[in-house]
């Protein structure tokens, strides 16, 4: 979805740490928050159109949307994900 090259140069744009793309399960969580409007930018308005993909900084606490292939790296379209119960990982 990213070429790997560009995705070891880019940066989170509020953290300045550095990028990974979220896998098919945290993906699936992330846009079934969407549905429910519970996702929400750092602007603190709601996502409205699910996500190809996402970015996802080193702490993940902010989720960066792909649309159509593009990342979106704007700052004010980062996603909040402090306080939201995702699994990162298989329990």
């Amino acid at each position: 979805m990213v070429d790997p090259e560009l995705l070891a140069l880019l940066r989170c744009p509020i953290t300045y740490s550095p990028l990974s793309l979220a896998d098919a399960r945290v993906l699936g969580q992330l846009n079934r928050l969407v549905e429910q409007r519970k996702l929400t930018t750092r602007l603190h308005q709601a996502l409205e159109i699910s996500m190809d993909g996402a970015l996802l900084n080193d702490d993940q606490s902010w989720a960066l949307p792909i649309h159509g292939g593009i990342p979106n790296l704007n700052p004010d379209d980062a996603l909040d994900l402090s306080g939201l119960d995702i699994q990162y990982h298989e329990e």
